[in-house]
């Protein structure tokens, strides 16, 4: 077994050889020098745009190892990791390693502690989430076995139009099917009259269409409590204190996953919906929950500002407090829509816009949950928002 290279110290040709023996790729460096992880290593390798690797490589090591600044790389979930090189677009400089490190092990200690403050409600909406799923696979079965419904009313109407040539006690009855001009073969019960096989017949079909029609009405209420279950689940990764835990507690409460407790006379603070402000100036508000969503579409905006969501997927609402902006104002909302939603890590993802004016809260429905006409939907490729965030 070869040992691993020690990267402020090794020969050139030894570095050769590992290339010689070992596929250029994010787990290269990991492979080859101690002291580099695994997510170090494909930072590094993202880093790589198709020069010869050799140089790559040692002029990438030379660079990190005579920078004299560290950094922590970060999104607006969080801090993501302690370098010594700008690995992405954003991050927070620091003049030493053991302030940085101070720094980044403070943020994930706050970020521990929401986690394990949020930890029954997680495992809530794990275990709801699952039953709705079960819940969804059945009602999927029971309208995949409704699928052949139609065959059963089309052999009792072939049965009624030939019921004066047919007899009691057949087995069976071979007759011409008017639909398809071809001979189908009609199983019958020897131990019922030919009414009461025509009846059996129509009575399975119904029994087949009554079943579709309630499992489509319950999948389709199924699956928005799958979202807003999704929804609540996505705002936990935002939390940042303990009056937004409180608000998603009781909303679930209200939505009845919860037991309702006493509250107890201190007032109770509402939290704040983050907000940015855009390259050109405009005031941007993103709700971190369902409670948040609800107070920024219903009751913050002006009719005429711009609302965002992503597309039939679970996120937050957007809204640009403009009715006068330009078109990069409208894609940094749009990414904001796509960064904070079920879809951050995809790619292309459908947010739609549309003024305020035309979403409504449809009575009795869950928090968050709306509807909207007259949109337009554009694309984007999430990622960390660029512009600032305002306090």
């Amino acid at each position: 077994k070869s040992l691993k290279l020690d990267p402020q110290n090794y020969e050139e040709a030894a570095l050769q050889e590992k290339l010689h023996l070992l596929p250029f790729d994010e787990d290269f460096f990991s492979k080859v020098f101690v002291g580099i992880s695994k997510r170090t290593s494909h930072h590094l390798f993202g880093l790589y745009e198709q020069e010869e690797p050799f140089t790559f490589i040692t002029e990438i090591l030379e660079r990190i190892l005579s920078s004299d600044r560290f950094y922590i790389l970060q999104s607006e979930k969080g801090f993501e990791d302690v370098t010594s090189y700008p690995f992405k677009d954003t991050y927070q400089v620091y003049a030493s390693p053991s302030l940085a490190l101070e720094t980044f092990v403070k943020e994930k200690d706050a970020k521990d502690r929401m986690k394990s403050k949020t930890s029954d409600l997680t495992k809530l909406l794990n275990n709801n989430l699952q039953r709705v799923r079960k819940k969804v696979e059945l009602l999927e079965k029971s309208m995949d076995d409704a699928k052949d419904k139609e065959s059963y009313k089309i052999m009792g109407e072939i049965l009624s139009a030939n019921v004066y040539a047919l007899k009691d006690g057949m087995g069976e009855a071979v007759l011409l099917n008017y639909y398809t001009d071809e001979e189908i073969r009609i199983k019958l019960n020897p131990s019922k009259s030919i009414s009461q096989n025509i009846d059996h017949y129509y009575s399975k079909y119904n029994k087949k269409k009554r079943a579709e029609v309630m499992a489509k009405g319950q999948q389709i209420l199924a699956m928005e409590e799958e979202d807003y279950l999704v929804s609540i689940l996505l705002s936990l990764d935002n939390l940042e204190n303990q009056e937004e835990i409180e608000e998603i507690r009781k909303e679930l409460m209200v939505a009845g996953y919860l037991r309702f407790k006493k509250s107890g006379t201190k007032k109770e603070k509402n939290s704040k919906p983050l907000h940015y402000k855009s390259s050109e100036g405009i005031d941007l508000y993103v709700g971190k929950n369902n409670t948040q969503n609800d107070y920024l579409t219903t009751k913050f905006a002006n009719r005429h500002d711009t609302w965002l969501h992503t597309k039939n997927i679970p996120g937050s609402h957007v809204i640009i407090r403009s009715d006068d902006f330009n078109n990069e104002t409208l894609l940094e909302a749009a990414n904001l829509a796509a960064y904070f939603s079920k879809a951050s890590t995809s790619t292309k993802v459908p947010v739609d816009y549309t003024l305020v004016k035309n979403v409504k809260k449809p009575s009795g429905a869950k928090p968050g949950m709306v509807i909207y006409s007259t949109n337009k939907t554009l694309y984007v490729d999430p990622a960390p928002p660029r512009i600032k965030r305002q306090e």
